[in-house]
């Protein structure tokens, strides 16, 4: 999951490179309900904000990495917690599974700032700006995922999904 997560970060990278390099002088940076463009920027304002929301977006997935990693337990918010926190397996069983989770959210989010910055690239080369039906497509399928994710997550932290911890007192 870590790999998918850096793998999507890379991708921002390219595709925001590619965006500074075939973005116009004005850049529609904003899209009311229907995909309309209602706010435009200049190319290095569009850039600059692009840059400053994934990297700020890899940035907060990187410390919530470390968190889950060196933190303490008490600082995170996990169901069944007082099971999970009372031994030492249990625990790097949490953080383990933890991570990986937040690996697989951190991915989805960064793919769907890729298809922000994908979206905008075309909405700026279009005659007409606005989204097309694959952006909004794409964000109902994000929505559904993280539905999706949350109850799975949820889910998993069932002691009775993990039998062979059962015994670790």
């Amino acid at each position: 999951m870590r790999a998918w997560f850096w793998g999507t970060v890379a991708a921002y990278v390219v595709v925001w490179a590619y965006a500074a390099a075939v973005l116009p002088s004005r850049v529609p940076v904003h899209f009311g309900p229907l995909g309309d463009a209602d706010r435009f920027a200049s190319r290095t304002e569009a850039l600059v904000s692009l840059g400053v929301v994934g990297v700020g977006t890899a940035l907060l997935f990187v410390l919530t990495d470390l968190l889950l990693t060196r933190g303490d337990m008490s600082m995170l918010n996990i169901p069944h917690k007082p099971w999970w926190s009372a031994t030492a397996a249990r625990r790097d069983r949490a953080r383990t599974l933890m991570r990986d989770d937040m690996h697989l959210f951190a991915a989805a989010t960064m793919l769907l700032l890729i298809l922000v910055q994908a979206s905008t690239v075309l909405a700026a080369q279009a005659d007409e700006p606005r989204l097309g039906w694959g952006f909004f497509v794409a964000f109902f399928a994000y929505l559904v995922f993280t539905g999706v994710w949350v109850v799975r997550m949820y889910r998993a932290y069932h002691p009775r999904r993990h039998p062979d911890l059962e015994q670790d007192t």
